[in-house]
């Protein structure tokens, strides 16, 4: 089986989003969304990716549903750090680590070492000090402080 064209597939995921956004499902709705922004972000439009983000992080806070948050979240860790936004990335790592969610669920079998390798990258951009502690900082955030940390930052991207 060939794997789908980008295009065709953000097509069917949107057309997805919005039959269940009808139905008032926004549960399955964010699924959808999750999956587009990810194809943009796999594209190359990070910023794009990551303003779609806060939405779908938004939806899941309101909704409970900590599984998914820790998935997005992880997926909005790489983008931060492909914007280099080395401290941003760093705080959210301490909190994916602090919470489990580091490495839990990998996407595809690589992501683990490509997550391995964006934590090192960031050690060796921050040094040893302010890459800790800006991990401190993370696993010290309850779950409200680290989703408002991430919308503000993501926030900030638009100004």
């Amino acid at each position: 089986m060939e794997p789908a064209d980008p295009g065709e597939a953000e097509q069917h995921l949107r057309r997805a989003a919005g039959e269940v956004a009808r139905a008032g499902n926004r549960w399955i709705e964010s699924f959808a969304l999750s999956e587009i922004y990810w194809l943009h972000a796999r594209a190359g439009n990070t910023r794009n990716a990551l303003r779609g983000y806060s939405s779908v992080i938004e939806a899941w806070y309101r909704g409970g549903d900590w599984a998914n948050q820790w998935l997005s979240l992880r997926h909005v860790f790489g983008l931060f750090v492909e914007l280099e936004m080395h401290r941003v990335a760093a705080t959210l790592h301490g909190a994916l680590s602090a919470a489990g969610a580091a490495y839990a669920l990998p996407f595809l079998p690589a992501d683990s070492e490509r997550l391995n390798q964006l934590v090192d990258e960031l050690r060796r951009t921050l040094g040893p000090a302010e890459f800790a502690a800006a991990v401190r900082h993370g696993a010290s955030m309850r779950d409200a402080e680290i989703i408002g940390f991430v919308l503000h930052e993501i926030g900030k991207l638009q100004e």
